[in-house]
């Protein structure tokens, strides 16, 4: 056993005082703690954290056990601990750190990845254990301060010094930090390098995140090697040169699909990228069925749906690419990538719903059974990026109208079929398997349907309350980034998006909201992952004290994420209700709202202690309250006949929070009457309409 204790450190004795960042005398008045340091220059190229190795277990959140282990390696065990400047002494380097923060920082985050082999009896292989902490450091008011704040990526520290109550929150995701003082509500954002310190015995891996200068307090975009919130999955995504037992192959029709490391299939290991079979059936072909169900392709009633489905649906279908689409769809169609006549069909389907004229909107159903006609003759046989684009916008649609059985099965076909084009693989894996990978705008795209795949699923399987079929550890896609419009693209934008800011220089008008809005769509509908396969699953809940421990712990983890929201996207209820409010951001809002009512609504009625019931229920009212003002906000600037599907689920699940706990009739009753107004373009509201008068 390697003890830490006995590890030797380079020493520099040195007097440091707090960077200006925490000195400033606009944030605070507070002095700094005068450590003694021992140091180590540290390595400051970006770190690559160590392999996780293959079945090991994660205990981060078993902190009994962690600290059984730290004290054996005579490591600290506290996961919060405030220091006097007598006993503050900075170990610098991996083996040991104190309490303060790096040498010349107000603040910073530390990072561990720790890993500990036990023998298993009978010669089995060993146990291995592993675990991750992320740790924020402070110096202020003569002291310092440390506190544990999660395993996945950051979090946030609340404490008081001096009188003066502050947060700090650090993001190694998106390598940003904000300092807030609450006493005047000034905040500060920063951003953050990474410094690696390397490892030591059982510490596999010690890295620092430090502020390096301040940053304006608005959508930050991170490169996308750095936007993976859990360090293990940067781990897989990082490509390798090593040749895989598995990928891509060329099927018995000459179609790519993927075959996993167990697969029947030998992979080939060699030579030049493979090209889809040209057998795909011709878009051409089916120009008939269009007509069979009355449609004419040149009809204004195409161009009119398209708008529509751009400028309300969109946001909530980024699993297709609109520049992609809009360009194949106005320029050369014939073996286009990126359009085909169902997924045409498909989208003016969704977007007809929307339509105000009722004549027109009824030829949603037309369009869906062209669509759907066309894609069960060639889409199952032949899987391709638009056949999973279609089968997706179809188990929507379905879903819309309250045939929740059928949306159900189709979002199946959709996700297993991305699966079986690997899609859960990120793209830059296949550029030398795959020859139609060809520039880097297909792999952004790829990249863009897989996380639109994979915020659907979440969505969908909250509405349902059904298992997730797309799970986040197996996936390895980098997050998504954006592309550049092409040019004429404000007929197409989103509602809410402004054009006259468009023309003015280094402004997007609203358009970085809803990348950021997607974004951040992805990291809430991993937490809601988390939800759905932890606390709703008996085998995971072995006991009510287990149970009520998993509910704070997601909470706590649904907070978090709200703190870290970028400025561009962030809603509260007391802004005015003439603030300029995006259809994503709405959205954003509902699901996360929904999301903390599941997750709390059971333990207000269920047998639990009355602290933890008094908890849930100042939640479960706040959400609701929340819900509210965002249905009232989003009716008064652009209609709830516009309203997204999830506004549905929002509206129900709000309405149940507020009889649980016997709010104002009249709040209830004002949700009853906006599903009313969903009902014009959701038959599902109707059906949720209908429920609600029966129960009550």
């Amino acid at each position: 056993m390697v003890s830490v204790k006995n590890t030797v450190l380079l020493a520099m004795a040195a007097s440091v005082q707090a960077s200006p960042l925490a000195g400033s005398s606009t944030t605070s008045t507070s002095t700094a703690a005068v450590p003694t340091v021992t140091y180590i220059p540290p390595e400051t190229d970006l770190f690559t954290p160590p392999a996780f190795p293959e079945g090991a277990i994660d205990i981060s959140n078993n902190r009994t056990l962690v600290n059984e282990i730290k004290k054996e390696y005579g490591l600290e065990t506290a996961d919060e601990k405030i220091t006097t400047p007598g006993e503050v002494t900075i170990m610098s380097g991996s083996c040991n750190q104190g309490s303060c923060p790096d040498y010349d920082k107000a603040f910073d985050m530390m990072y561990t990845w720790s890993q500990q082999s036990t023998p298993s009896p009978g010669g089995a292989p060993p146990n291995v254990l592993v675990w991750n902490d992320f740790n924020i450091r402070v110096n202020d008011c003569g002291k310092c301060y440390i506190k544990r704040v999660g395993s996945t990526g950051g979090g946030c520290y609340d404490f008081t010094a001096c009188g003066r109550a502050q947060s700090i929150c650090v993001d190694s995701g998106k390598n940003r930090a904000h300092r807030i003082w609450k006493d005047n509500g000034h905040k500060t954002c920063y951003r953050v390098e990474q410094v690696g310190l390397g490892g030591c015995g059982i510490i596999m891996m010690r890295v620092i995140y430090r502020p390096v200068g301040e940053i304006a307090c608005n959508c930050f975009a991170a490169p996308a090697q750095n936007r993976a919130i859990n360090v293990f999955r940067q781990v897989k995504a990082t490509p390798t040169k090593s040749v895989q037992p598995f990928g891509l192959q060329a099927g018995p029709q000459g179609l790519l699909i993927y075959h996993g490391p167990t697969s029947i299939y030998r992979i080939r290991t060699g030579g030049p990228p493979l090209s889809p079979s040209d057998m795909a059936l011709s878009d051409g072909q089916f120009d008939h069925v269009a007509q069979h169900f009355g449609i004419n392709l040149e009809d204004e009633v195409i161009m009119t749906a398209l708008h529509q489905f751009f400028r309300w649906q969109y946001p909530h279908f980024m699993f297709i690419y609109r520049e992609a689409f809009l360009r194949d769809h106005f320029g050369q169609r014939t073996k286009s990538k990126y359009w085909s006549l169902p997924l045409l069909m498909a989208i003016c389907a969704l977007g007809a719903v929307m339509l105000p004229d009722r004549a027109q909107s009824q030829m949603s159903e037309q369009f869906y059974a062209a669509a759907e006609s066309i894609i069960i003759v060639s889409g199952l046989t032949h899987p391709s990026i638009t056949a999973v684009q279609v089968f997706l916008c179809l188990a929507f649609y379905q879903i819309g109208k309250g045939e929740l059985s059928k949306g159900w099965e189709l979002s199946g076909i959709a996700f297993r079929m991305a699966q079986d084009l690997g899609f859960q693989k990120d793209p830059e894996q296949w550029i030398a398997s795959d020859a139609s990978l060809a520039t880097s705008e297909d792999v952004e795209i790829r990249r863009r349907i897989y996380w639109g795949c994979y915020t659907s699923d979440k969505i969908i399987s909250l509405i349902l309350g059904r298992p997730v079929q797309l799970y986040d550890e197996a996936g390895e896609v980098e997050h998504t980034e954006s592309l550049p419009d092409f040019p004429d693209m404000a007929p197409w934008l989103p509602a809410g998006v402004d054009i006259s800011r468009m023309l003015e220089p280094g402004s997007l008008g609203g358009r970085e909201r809803l990348i950021t809005s997607f974004s951040e769509h992805i990291l809430l509908s991993k937490t809601i992952e988390r939800i759905l396969c932890t606390l709703f699953s008996r085998k995971s809940v072995a006991s009510g004290e287990t149970g009520l421990t998993l509910t704070d712990d997601l909470d706590l983890e649904l907070c978090r994420w709200q703190e870290s929201l970028p400025d561009c996207i962030k809603w509260n209820r007391w802004e005015p209700p003439t603030t300029s409010l995006l259809p994503s951001v709405a959205a954003l809002y509902i699901l996360f709202n929904s999301t903390r009512i599941v997750l709390h609504l059971d333990r207000v009625s269920a047998d639990a202690s009355s602290q933890s019931q008094s908890v849930s229920r100042t939640v479960c009212t706040s959400a609701a309250q929340d819900v509210v003002c965002l249905v009232r906000q989003y009716r008064a600037q652009h209609g709830l006949e516009h309203a997204p599907l999830i506004f549905i689920y929002g509206i129900v699940q709000a309405h149940r929070a507020m009889r649980a706990l016997d709010m104002t009739p009249h709040e209830a009753t004002y949700l009853v009457q906006s599903l009313d107004e969903c009902c014009v373009a959701w038959g599902l509201a109707v059906q949720a309409r209908a429920h609600l008068y029966e129960l009550f």
